[in-house]
């Protein structure tokens, strides 16, 4: 209704930019800055609430566009710049992106927000090194911030360098203890590091936490099958399928445990209600173990789902 008197008051733009986002009510919000901006076309926080809009429904590109036209009637719309460089980063130019953040930082004093996602950038360019560094600046800003000794650790990770991976990702594990993602990649470290008890215990502790979360289960159930410890395998698996929304990826492990146990024709039975719910997860036996696509009984199976 303000907008209706006064279709350029500051502060009704500002608050009505946040309850559309809030809301979801995006479309009606684009029509109602489209048709601000058809008669101020130099307002600029029409422009920028349009920007933010298009950006929620996912067209970056049109949000982008409106983002610079801010820009060019407001130069040091800081806001307007943050946005451009996000959009960039979900359209995965990373460059762009980059080029942006470093505008931001020689024009206005740098925060953590900016700091970070330039790490981000340079971890997605694999450039490991330098992402590690702006992480470092982003959490001298917020040393509280676990998501930042996480994102190092992360970086070490995809470096292989597990060892070095581990004191960040127990920091971020310390400072959060909720975080699954943080539990399941500590998890991982240990696995990789040949420390098998170790790594059983943190995948406990991300089905503690989320006991509905089927990426928990087979994660601990995977390492069972490594260890070849088939009965707890088992068992994990019977309680999964128990606590969790049905997966054909259930019955992919289950095929590999039973048929390492010896159990080869219930095995099979497996194979084929996997197959049957979800074909197109067979991978997944390669992944828990190459040679089970080489056992002669399972080749039997595909090929018969192939014809």
């Amino acid at each position: 209704m303000i907008l209706e008197e006064d279709p350029e008051k500051e502060e009704a733009l500002e608050r009505i930019g946040f309850w559309i986002e809030y809301t979801g009510r995006v479309e009606e919000g684009i029509t109602l800055h489209q048709d601000i901006i058809e008669r101020f076309p130099f307002n600029a926080q029409a422009w920028f609430n349009l920007g933010c809009a298009f950006k929620e429904i996912k067209l970056y590109e049109k949000a982008i566009d409106a983002f610079e036209y801010a820009l060019a009637i407001r130069d040091d719309f800081s806001y307007a710049h943050h946005n451009i460089a996000d959009a960039f980063i979900k359209l995965r130019k990373y460059d762009k992106a980059i080029e942006i953040l470093k505008e931001c930082l020689s024009s206005e004093t740098g925060d953590s927000s900016l700091y970070e996602a330039l790490g981000y950038c340079y971890e997605k360019e694999k450039k490991y090194r330098k992402a590690r560094s702006f992480y470092r600046k982003a959490f001298s800003l917020s040393p509280e911030d676990d998501h930042l000794y996480f994102r190092i650790g992360h970086t070490y990770m995809l470096e292989g360098a597990y060892k070095l991976a581990v004191p960040f990702i127990s920091t971020s594990c310390k400072i959060d203890t909720h975080k699954l993602e943080y539990r399941l990649a500590l998890g991982e470290c240990y696995v990789q590091l040949d420390q098998p008890e170790e790594a059983v215990n943190h995948f406990l502790q991300a089905v503690e936490l989320r006991p509905s979360s089927k990426r928990s289960r087979l994660a601990l159930v995977g390492l069972l099958y490594q260890m070849e410890n088939w009965k707890d395998a088992l068992l994990q698996l019977d309680i999964a399928e128990e606590e969790t929304r049905f997966s054909a990826d259930y019955n992919y492990y289950r095929c590999a445990i039973l048929l390492r146990y010896g159990k080869e024709k219930e095995a099979l039975l497996q194979l084929e209600i996997a197959l049957s719910e979800a074909p197109n997860k067979i991978n997944l036996l390669k992944k828990l173990d190459p040679d089970l696509l080489l056992h002669d009984s399972i080749i039997r199976v595909l090929k018969q789902f192939d014809e």
